[in-house]
């Protein structure tokens, strides 16, 4: 490489934006657990609440592959209990340590506790962790039934992985928030609901929050552009200016 374009390269690597960018690729890993363990989750309750397997896994005759099943559909809602909390962690300490006394820290702040501080399930999802976590799995069950879905009798067949609400509401270290929830939960809460609902809200922010650093470093990322293409240039060039 010629020294030109050698010395092009060392500044980008050295570069605000470039240092963003890493930042970037760091942070995106918590984020990218949460994701795979939703999806992973969702897959697994979509396969359960498809009728023809619901009645399938809760007869007698597959009932080994119906229990291993359930047991595969709770090592999930762990997986993604647990890193729903890492995320909330990991990206807390992301924003305290790299941007405390700036305008990121203030607007992060203000986001999270529109989002999540006075959201029942976001505080439900948050507690049923610690009560996962700490002392033990939750009333579960998998479960079919016939769905009323008109008013002229029409039914479907329903079949769901729900948690048990008598179970969960014996629990004395609900927050207020997550009372309220459970309180106006059905008597079995489906998880894929948590998950959908939870989901959706958690990659809401994340899409918000990654567009407002994007915001905030666009002259360091507009600078890097710069960089780049004079890097490319003189590669192409021979390494002349």
């Amino acid at each position: 490489m010629h020294d030109s374009a050698y010395q092009v390269f060392c500044q980008i690597h050295e570069s605000p934006g470039m240092a963003y960018l890493n930042r970037c690729k760091g942070r995106s890993f918590s984020l990218n657990i949460f994701e795979g363990n939703l999806k992973e989750l969702k897959d697994c309750c979509n396969l359960i609440e498809m009728p023809e397997n619901g009645q399938r896994l809760m007869s007698h005759k597959h009932r080994d592959a119906g229990i291993q099943v359930h047991r595969e559909s709770m090592r999930l809602f762990h997986n993604f209990l647990a890193s729903a909390k890492s995320l909330i962690d990991h990206t807390r300490v992301f924003v305290e340590d790299t941007y405390a006394d700036t305008a990121i820290h203030a607007l992060y702040n203000e986001h999270v506790a529109t989002t999540f501080a006075t959201d029942r399930l976001s505080k439900f999802v948050n507690d049923l962790r610690n009560y996962m976590v700490h002392k033990g799995l939750p009333g579960c069950q998998m479960s079919i039934g016939m769905k009323n879905i008109g008013p002229d009798g029409q039914c479907v067949i329903e079949s769901t992985v729900s948690l048990t609400k008598v179970d969960l509401s014996t629990w004395d270290r609900w927050h207020r928030l997550s009372r309220e929830y459970l309180e106006s939960s059905p008597s079995h809460i489906k998880l894929s609901s948590i998950a959908a609902t939870y989901g959706d809200k958690v990659l809401s922010f994340y899409s918000w929050f990654d567009a407002t650093l994007d915001d905030f470093h666009s002259k360091d990322l507009s600078e890097l552009k710069k960089l780049q293409m004079q890097h490319a240039a003189l590669e192409a060039s021979g390494g002349e200016t």
